[in-house]
C-alpha cells in the first residue's frame, strides 16, 4: 500500500504528514518559503531538554562532518553529503518535485548561508524511489557542475550490519527539544547522537506486508532521560546518550556517521520521522529512519564513476571510450568495470579524484607521464578488486600512478592485483593496503614489483591474512610494512629500505637498506626473524657514533641467519678514533657469518672491523692488521693471520681476514705488515710507518710459515 500525503502544514515546516496503519510519518525536509523567511534562531534537529544546544553546534561543526551541506532547491531546504568533489548524496523526497527547477548545494559553513554555492548539473532518483519510504529507496545523487574544493568528502560504510553503533546524524533542520518538539526554525549545521536501534523490519512486525517497513532501513528512537516507558519495543536500551538527538525537517538527505576503522563513515541518509500516534511532533518517544547506505554502495559507485565503455586498446583522452562521451576531469572517478583486457594510453600527466578498478585486466601505458589521484580520504583513492565475486588486475608500465591510499581486494569476496613493471612507479603517500582497506579484511591480493620498477609508500604497507607481495626487483621504499600472512615477506630481489616490519623477513636475493631513504642513518626494525641468504646484501651507512641517528641500525627482535653480503659505507665527513664502535645489527640470537664484507679497508691505515658479538654485529673502526682489536699490530695479530693463512672460506677479522672477502690471503698479510708496530691513534695523527727491515722480514716470515702449511694457491690471494 503506497502512502499517500494527507497535508501540508507551512507552519510545521511543510512536510507531507503521512499516516500508514496507525503510525505518522513525516519527510524531514522544509519548504523553502518557510525558513527562507524564519525570524527564529536557525538550528538543527531535536535535542535533550537538558543539554545545551551550543554542544550541538560545536559537534556539527567538527572537521569530520564537514561534508555535510545543505541542500537547496527551489521549494525545499534539506541536507546532503558530499562523496567526491563532482557528487553528493541525498534522499530523493528532497528533489523529486516535478516543480524541482534548480539545485544549489551550500557546504564549507556552519549554516546554509555561509558556505560556498555549487549549482547542480543534473541529479539521479533511485530508479526503485515510489514516493514511499517504507520501501527504503529514498536516495538520490545530484552531479555538480564544478567540482568542489577544500572539502574532504566522506567514506561510505561498506559493513553488513550497523546495529548497536552509535550513529552521529548531521543536517540543517529545524530545533527544539525533546519536551517542545521542531519549534525553532531550519538552517543551521549541527549534530547529535542516537544508538542504532534496527532495521526497519522490526518496525512493524504484524499486519500485511504492505504496511511493513524494508531493511534498506534502519532506526533509531529518541529516548527521554527520565521516562523509560517511552522507549520502543524493539529498541535495547532506554537510557539516552549524553547529546541524543532526533533529525527534524530540513534534516532529509542529511548523513548519519559511525565510527568505525579510525574514522567517521558515512552509513545513512536521513529519510523520515514516526511516533506511534498523532502527529510526528518530534518529541522524545518519537524515532527517525534512515535508507542503510551499505545496501546501495554498488549502485552509487556505478554512478559516481566516469566509466571506460568496453575492453580493449585505446586512449585516455578519447571521449568515446568514457561513459556519457565526456573525458574524466580533475574531480572525476574514473571507473573500470569491464571484463576482458583494455590497455590505456596516455600523451600527458592526468589528474582525476579517484580510480576505481572493479573487473577485468586493465594496463596504464603511461608513456613517461604521471597519473595523479588526489583523494585523501579514509576511503582509497585507487581500489583494484572492491565487492565479492568481482576480479581486477591493473599493470602499471613506463610512468607513474600516485595516490593517497591504495586498497586491492578491498572487500572480502573480491580479488585484486597490482603489477608494477619495468619503468612503472607506484607512489602512496599514506597507505597501501593488499587484501583489505582501511576498513578491514578483504578479499585475495597479490602486489607484484618487477625488476625496473620502483614503489614508494610513505606510510603503512598493510599485508592481510590473503594478501601476498612478490618482490621480484626494481626498488622499494617503505614506512612500515605489516605482514598478517601465514608466509613471512620475502625479497627475492631489488632492494627494500624500510622502517619497520611488522613480521619477519627473509632475504635470498635482494639489497636490505636501514630507513626509507638510502644513506641517511636510520634505524629498521623487524619484530620477527631475519633471514639472508647467499645472494642477499645489507647496507650500512656510517656517519656517527649514535645508532639510528648517525649509522644505520637493524634491529632484530627475534633471530638473524646470516650470509651473503655486508656493505660498509664511510660517510667522507666522519672521522671517528680508532677503536671506536658502532652496533649494526642486534638481534636476540644468530646463526651463520656474512660470506663477504664490502667497504672494510677503507685506506691502509684504516679498516672497519666486523665481529660477531652475543647479541649483535659490531663494526669497530680498526688498524688493518690489529686482529685482536687491542690498539697495536704487533706478533700477537701475526700469529693469528699465520695460524688463518690460507683459510679459503669464512674467515672472519679475527681470524685475518683485513679486506672483508672470507678468506686469509697475503692481501690480509700485507695489510698487518704494513701497519706492523703501529698503535691507536685519532685518525688525523699519523701513523708510524715500520722499519723497512721489520717489513721484509715479517714478509719472509709470513711466506715462510705459510708455505710450511700448504702448496699457494694463487686464487686466495
Amino acid at each position: 500500500m503506497v502512502s499517500r500525503p494527507l497535508s501540508t502544514d507551512p507552519g510545521r515546516g511543510g512536510l507531507p504528514d503521512r499516516t500508514v496503519g496507525g503510525l505518522r510519518l513525516m519527510l524531514i525536509a522544509s519548504f523553502l518559503s518557510v525558513w527562507g523567511m524564519s525570524g527564529t534562531v536557525l538550528t538543527a534537529g531535536v535535542i535533550r531538554h537538558d543539554r545545551s544546544d551550543t554542544l550541538y553546534r560545536q559537534l556539527g561543526a567538527q572537521a569530520q562532518y564537514a561534508s555535510v551541506g545543505a541542500l537547496k532547491t527551489n521549494l525545499y531546504l534539506g541536507s546532503s553529503t558530499l562523496l567526491s568533489p563532482m557528487w553528493v548524496l541525498t534522499a530523493a523526497h528532497v528533489i523529486d518535485d516535478p516543480a524541482t527547477s534548480s539545485v544549489v548545494l551550500n557546504i564549507g559553513g556552519t549554516s546554509q548561508n555561509n558556505g560556498t554555492n555549487y549549482s547542480a548539473e543534473s541529479w539521479i532518483i533511485h530508479p526503485q524511489w515510489n514516493g514511499n519510504v517504507r520501501s527504503g529507496y529514498d536516495l538520490a545523487l545530484v552531479r555538480l557542475a564544478t567540482p568542489v574544493s577544500g572539502i574532504v568528502p566522506a567514506t561510505r560504510f561498506h559493513g553488513a550490519d550497523e546495529r548497536g553503533l552509535i550513529g552521529t546524524s548531521v543536517g540543517y533542520g529545524r530545533t527544539g527539544t525533546g519536551l517542545t518538539g521542531d519549534t525553532g526554525g531550519a538552517g543551521t549545521r549541527r549534530a547529535g547522537h542516537n544508538m542504532i536501534d534496527a532495521f526497519g523490519d522490526q518496525l512493524v512486525t504484524t499486519g500485511p506486508p504492505g504496511l511493513r517497513y524494508s531493511d534498506n532501513l534502519f532506526i533509531a528512537d529518541f529516548d527521554h532521560p527520565d521516562e523509560p516507558s517511552l522507549n520502543r519495543p524493539w529498541s535495547p536500551s532506554a537510557v539516552p546518550l549524553d547529546l541524543e538527538y532526533l533529525p527534524a525537517p530540513g534534516d532529509s538527505g542529511g548523513g548519519v556517521f559511525v565510527d568505525v576503522a579510525g574514522g567517521s563513515l558515512v552509513a545513512g541518509v536521513t529519510s523520515f520521522g514516526q511516533t506511534l500516534s498523532g502527529s510526528v511532533e518530534f518529541k522524545y518517544g518519537d524515532a527517525y529512519g534512515a535508507v542503510r547506505i551499505s545496501v546501495f554502495n554498488t549502485w552509487i559507485d556505478d554512478n559516481i564513476t566516469v566509466g571506460w565503455v568496453s575492453a580493449g586498446s585505446g586512449d585516455f583522452h578519447d571521449a568515446s571510450r568514457w561513459s556519457g562521451g565526456q573525458i574524466p576531469m580533475g574531480g572525476d572517478i574514473l571507473g573500470f568495470n569491464v571484463a576482458g583486457s583494455s590497455t590505456v594510453g596516455f600523451e600527458q600527466n592526468t589528474w582525476a579524484h579517484a580510480l576505481l578498478h572493479r573487473e577485468g585486466q586493465v594496463t596504464l601505458e603511461l608513456g613517461g607521464n604521471s597519473v595523479e589521484l588526489t583523494s585523501n580520504m579514509i576511503e582509497s583513492g585507487i581500489t583494484v578488486g572492491k565487492y565479492a565475486g568481482e576480479q581486477a588486475s591493473l599493470a602499471i608500465h613506463n610512468g607513474t600512478l600516485a595516490g593517497h591510499n591504495v586498497s586491492i581486494a578491498a572487500l572480502p569476496g573480491s580479488s585484486g592485483s597490482i603489477a608494477v613493471a619495468d619503468g612503472g612507479v607506484l607512489l602512496v603517500s599514506d597507505h597501501l593496503h593488499i587484501g583489505g582497506s582501511a576498513m578491514g579484511l578483504g578479499g585475495t591480493a597479490v602486489l607484484t614489483v618487477a625488476p625496473g620498477a620502483r614503489l614508494e609508500v610513505d606510510g603503512r604497507l598493510k599485508i592481510y591474512d590473503s594478501g601476498a607481495v612478490n618482490l621480484e626487483g626494481g626498488a622499494i621504499q617503505v614506512g612500515i610494512i605489516e605482514n598478517n600472512a601465514s608466509q613471512p615477506l620475502t625479497l627475492a630481489a631489488g632492494s627494500l629500505a624500510f622502517d619497520q616490519i611488522e613480521g619477519s623477513l627473509i632475504n635470498p636475493g635482494g639489497t636490505v637498506v636501514p630507513g626509507r631513504i638510502e644513506g641517511t642513518p636510520a634505524t629498521a626494525t623487524i619484530s620477527g626473524d631475519y633471514q639472508q641468504h647467499g645472494q642477499g646484501r645489507l647496507k650500512i651507512s656510517l656517519a656517527g657514533e649514535e645508532p639510528g641517528v648517525e649509522h644505520d641500525l637493524l634491529d632484530v627482535g627475534g633471530t638473524v641467519s646470516l650470509a651473503g653480503t655486508l656493505h660498509l659505507t664511510l660517510d667522507e665527513a666522519y672521522s671517528p678514533a680508532i677503536l671506536t664502535t658502532h652496533d649494526v645489527v642486534t638481534h636476540n640470537g644468530m646463526t651463520g657469518r656474512f660470506d663477504h664484507l664490502e667497504g672494510v679497508l677503507v685506506n691502509p691505515q684504516l679498516a672497519l672491523a666486523v665481529t660477531y658479538e652475543v647479541s649483535s654485529v659490531r663494526v669497530t673502526v680498526a688498524l688493518p692488521g690489529d686482529a685482536n682489536l687491542d690498539g697495536l699490530v704487533d706478533d700477537d695479530d701475526l700469529a693469528s693471520v699465520q695460524a688463518g693463512l690460507g683459510t679459503p672460506t669464512a674467515a672472519n677479522w679475527s681470524d685475518g681476514d683485513f679486506n672483508g672477502d672470507g678468506r686469509v690471503g697475503l692481501r690480509d698479510a700485507f695489510a698487518l705488515s704494513a701497519n706492523y708496530s703501529s698503535t691507536a691513534a685519532p685518525l688525523s695523527a699519523p701513523i708510524p710507518e715500520p722499519a723497512s727491515t721489520t717489513v721484509l722480514l715479517l714478509g719472509a716470515w709470513l711466506v715462510t710459515g705459510r708455505s710450511r702449511r700448504r702448496a699457494p694457491e694463487h686464487s686466495h690471494v
